[in-house]
């Protein structure tokens, strides 16, 4: 069909990309023959547009971070974890542009109320009755002289549950004391305030040559007061220039250093070729690509269950191909099960923000080096998804994971078997004696039943 001259155009067809806890309010996307889409929000039985601006003016938007990877056929969705609030009041979206070109991609909007009528405006654009509907420019610089570059795209990477809080990422240096590197070489991470109105740079780093060199976000707590992300910029303590750095951010404060994670061949070797046109365009358009090293932890963004976080966000679980604690992560001769690079196999690492400290739950206790890559859970969803796993129960004090290694004597089958990490201690949940393989789904908010997959009686 696409090779024939009289090949019917596809439409994208209408799908949800975001929904209130109480499921009266869902935000829905469509494409069009011509093009174009339409963010729409759906309440009590009828249709609100939502991609328009004060002036009643149709908006080219996608709902939450827009097309950050290559579609050459219908529409490109992206990261849309919490692009619409718990109440279903807020909805973020990012302006569509074409792939590869960075123009009309450089604006991420919220649109407030939008079920109310549309608020007055004053003189300088700005909406005059709190509670009625208004659109608001996030992206917009607050410099008093604003960055001569650009235009430059915008990446939305998440948002608190109740919309208070965005975070994003630019290469515009869009206040005072942003630093994006001579050329607005790297995207820095800001985090907007809808309640103060306020932006702030997260990741300031006038000494690094690129400035903080933000690669991605892991996760974002509920209430928006913690920020996991991987930067290149020395930002804290401990940290090492020049490679992808694990930092905390805790109330908008200074990132703290976590960990240096492991970066894989093919980007390493680019960010070392100088090529500028061809970084940029993998850290802006191919996100999409496969990855290796700990790349997709960080690039493809905290709603793709590539790591966990307890409720409050103190606690983060996270893998990683490197050795972080000492223990020998290099895969075992007698095993058959593929590693990453360089059979390097991934563990399960727990950070407590509170603490500072850093646990390995899947090492081997033995010693012994692992049979295969431990994880976190097999839950893949598409572009939408709106539910998370709970690999956390919801105080943190229990986290469920999946590995080969036998973390207990009688675990014999060298299969895949889902485990319990709680007070220090790792427990079997899984048959690991059985024939085949278990794996983790997801778990009860306490953490008292545990859902999992597996062909065993």
């Amino acid at each position: 069909l696409l090779g024939s001259v009289n090949a019917p155009v596809i439409t994208e067809p209408t799908q949800p990309v975001g929904v209130s806890s109480d499921f009266s309010r869902v935000l829905l996307q469509d494409g069009h023959s011509n093009g174009s889409t339409t963010v729409y929000e759906w309440v009590d039985g009828k249709t609100i547009q939502v991609a328009v601006g004060n002036k009643g003016e149709q908006l080219g938007v996608l709902a939450g971070s827009g097309p950050f990877d290559a579609v050459h056929i219908g529409i490109a969705t992206g990261d849309t974890w919490h692009a619409m609030s718990s109440d279903g009041k807020r909805i973020f979206m990012s302006s569509r542009g074409a792939y590869l070109q960075p123009q009309g991609r450089e604006l991420l909007y919220v649109r407030e109320n939008p079920e109310q009528p549309q608020s007055p405006t004053d003189g300088q654009g700005h909406c005059t009755v709190a509670t009625d509907a208004c659109t608001v420019l996030i992206s917009a610089s607050r410099r008093k002289a604003p960055d001569p570059n650009g235009p430059y795209p915008v990446r939305f990477w998440g948002a608190s549950a109740d919309g208070s809080k965005v975070f994003f990422t630019s290469r515009l240096e869009l206040t005072e004391d942003a630093y994006t590197g001579p050329a607005d070489n790297r995207p820095n991470l800001y985090e907007y305030d809808l309640d103060t109105e306020k932006l702030k740079d997260l990741t300031v780093d006038k000494v690094d040559v690129n400035g903080a060199a933000v690669r991605g976000v892991v996760e974002i707590s509920e209430d928006g007061s913690y920020v996991y992300f991987v930067a290149k910029g020395n930002l804290a303590a401990g940290a090492t220039a020049g490679v992808p750095n694990l930092y905390v951010s805790h109330d908008g404060g200074a990132p703290k250093f976590i960990a240096v994670l492991a970066n894989n061949k093919r980007y390493q070797e680019l960010e070392e070729s100088g090529d500028e046109v061809h970084i940029r365009q993998n850290l802006e358009e191919e996100s999409h690509a496969p990855f290796s090293g700990d790349v997709r932890d960080w690039a493809t963004g905290p709603q793709d269950n590539n790591a966990a976080m307890s409720s409050d966000g103190t606690k983060l679980a996270f893998l990683s191909e490197r050795s972080l604690t000492g223990y020998d992560n290099e895969r075992a001769q007698n095993s058959t099960v593929g590693c990453g690079e360089e059979n390097m196999c991934s563990e399960v690492y727990v950070y407590d923000a509170s603490s500072g400290g850093m646990t390995c739950v899947s090492c081997n206790p033995s010693g012994e080096q692992p049979l295969g890559p431990s994880s976190l859970n097999e839950v893949y969803d598409g572009e939408t998804m709106q539910v998370r796993p709970h690999n956390f129960s919801e105080d943190g004090s229990r986290l469920f994971f999946q590995t080969y290694d036998a973390l207990v004597p009688h675990d014999s089958n060298g299969l895949l078997d889902v485990y319990e990490y709680e007070g220090g201690h790792v427990y079997p949940i899984s048959n690991v004696a059985g024939s085949y393989q278990s794996q983790f789904l997801d778990a009860s908010a306490n953490g008292g039943d545990v859902f999992m997959a597996t062909s065993n009686q």
